[in-house]
């Protein structure tokens, strides 16, 4: 059992004059990607809990889009989360601001700070930065990870626009997916994303997942490659690769994958060995 404590990323609201777009959740997206590479947390994306802890989609929409408040104190007691990454966002012109937050349930500690984001960077002066506050924070980060977790996103802000509203539709349809035909994916925003950024690692992954959770495992694997072309030690896009080649029952692939994962989060090879045996039993 892994006992390293979670963390998770909420999605992040406008700032009182912002309007609300796509970009609050593409940060997120992108956050999430950045904080998965730490080996001090055990793995945890904000999709695997987005239906526990918004009950309906007007919560959820409440939330990115009306910056309805959440109880962070008491969401942490009932969730079993011990970090809690949330905060505001304003766009500048090419630029965004940023103000974040990290509640640390254990100690009732609640950190504070503002970043300013510069897409023209790929995103690596805030990235440095962030990983630099989560080490003031109790969460620091070694070199050589922090190597894998910085990845050149080459992402237009329009893209991260629409990189955020495919994001939206994927918790949507994890909160109520009768809202879609047949519980599947509506592609109109992953594809959206891709044509308007097509060198980003984020768009493909995500598109990826989509087609993913349409079990449509040939395509999927397509998107998540040309994420992994981007950034070889992207844990979701390796992720989508393991969990593709297991429900296509390529135990030699799938286990390849479980442990390029391992490597990435610096895990033991014995944990992803295991993890693939357990999804094939009888070979």
């Amino acid at each position: 059992m892994d006992t390293r404590p979670k963390l998770i990323v909420l999605p992040l609201q406008p700032d009182a004059a912002q309007e609300y777009n796509g970009i609050g959740l593409g940060i997120h997206f992108l956050l999430g990607n950045m904080v998965a590479i730490h080996p001090q947390l055990s793995e945890f994306w904000f999709g695997w809990r987005v239906s526990k802890i918004f009950k309906s989609v007007s919560d959820f929409q409440a939330f990115c889009r009306d910056n309805k408040g959440l109880d962070i104190h008491l969401e942490a007691k009932e969730q079993k989360i011990r970090f809690w990454l949330y905060g505001r966002y304003r766009q500048e012109k090419d630029k965004f601001q940023v103000s974040l937050k990290l509640y640390d349930s254990d100690l009732e500690k609640k950190y504070n700070i503002k970043f300013s984001l510069d897409p023209s960077d790929f995103f690596l002066g805030f990235g440095r930065s962030f990983f630099q506050w989560l080490a003031l924070c109790g969460l620091p980060l070694d070199h050589k990870q922090m190597a894998k977790a910085l990845w050149k996103e080459n992402i237009s802000i329009k893209g991260l626009e629409y990189l955020g509203y495919a994001v939206e539709a994927t918790y949507l349809n994890y909160i109520d997916p009768s809202l879609f035909k047949n519980g599947d994916f509506d592609l109109e925003w992953f594809e959206k994303a891709v044509i308007e950024a097509p060198m980003s690692y984020l768009t493909h992954d995500m598109k990826g997942w989509a087609f993913y959770k349409n079990k449509v495992y040939g395509k999927a694997k397509e998107c998540f490659k040309k994420a992994l072309e981007k950034n070889p030690a992207g844990i979701g896009a390796i992720s989508g690769m393991m969990w593709c080649h297991v429900f296509e029952k390529n135990k030699e692939k799938a286990l390849a994958f479980s442990i390029a994962k391992a490597d990435v989060r610096n895990e033991p090879h014995e944990s992803a060995i295991k993890f693939i045996e357990k999804k094939f039993p009888g070979d």
